[in-house]
């Protein structure tokens, strides 16, 4: 896709919110449950995506499957505590939550199934419609997770999947934001195009929540069993080819 697409999907999501965010808490808890129940029925069919687009290795797929499994039922216990805060004292304080609107959810590669779900699952929940932008590398696995929640009844418009070529990625990005129906954006991927999201976000005075790089350091005290110390070492830097926010960067050893 590319602008035209983009402006399409946030249309579509801006025209699903009234119908969606008045669908009643259970409703959206149990469809949320039923897209976990399809993703642990669908697993090897992730399995297959993330060996043919990204190399990931089998076990790797399927813990993300769990992972997205957890992450769905527990967005599913959102809708329930949403309701209004009354606060009595020299004045009453009422606190409504309401969904904010359109959200653009915009995934990363290295962990696709944990990571697209997490960028919908707690907007969906509470009520909004969501635009999630898949990665260039694994279009495949980012559509078998949209695919997961349409099956399982959201209705159209409530979850919209966009991808594009990798020259298509700033038009389409840039359009998503400064769409005035798209009201919050999240982003999980590296500092320098996180830097950039946030500035146009910014430019539009439009909430971002960014997960960037990260620096994990592993400390190996006096007192360690080396040997386990090592090997720990070894599958924490090289797991998943390494490309997991929280591997092992550096070792500090006493």
């Amino acid at each position: 896709g590319g602008a035209a697409e983009a402006r399409r999907a946030a249309e579509s999501a801006a025209a699903a919110f009234p119908g969606w965010s008045a669908t009643p808490p259970e409703a959206r808890a149990a469809l949320l449950r039923r897209a976990a129940d399809l993703m642990g029925a669908r697993t090897e069919e992730a399995v297959a995506y993330g060996a043919a687009e990204i190399g990931s290795a089998p076990s790797w797929v399927r813990f993300n499957v769990e992972l997205a499994q957890q992450m769905l039922r527990q967005a599913a216990t959102l809708p329930a505590r949403l309701g209004e805060t009354v606060t009595e004292g020299p004045t009453r304080s009422v606190v409504r939550r309401r969904p904010a609107g359109v959200t653009l959810g915009i995934a990363p590669w290295n962990a696709a199934v944990t990571l697209a779900t997490r960028a919908v699952a707690a907007p969906l929940a509470c009520g909004n419609t969501v635009v999630l932008k898949g990665s260039e590398l694994c279009p495949m696995t980012h559509e078998w997770v949209a695919r997961a929640l349409i099956d399982a009844g959201l209705p159209r418009g409530a979850l919209n999947f966009i991808t594009n070529a990798p020259d298509h990625a700033e038009e389409v990005v840039e359009t998503l934001i400064a769409h005035p129906a798209v009201r919050r954006i999240s982003f999980t991927g590296s500092t320098r195009v996180g830097r950039e999201i946030a500035v146009r976000a910014a430019r539009h005075l439009k909430p971002c929540l960014l997960e960037l790089s990260g620096k994990g350091t592993m400390i190996v005290l006096a007192d360690a069993d080396l040997p386990a110390a090592a090997r720990a070492a070894a599958h924490g830097s090289f797991f998943n080819q390494g490309q997991i926010c929280m591997s092992t960067e550096r070792i500090l050893v006493a």
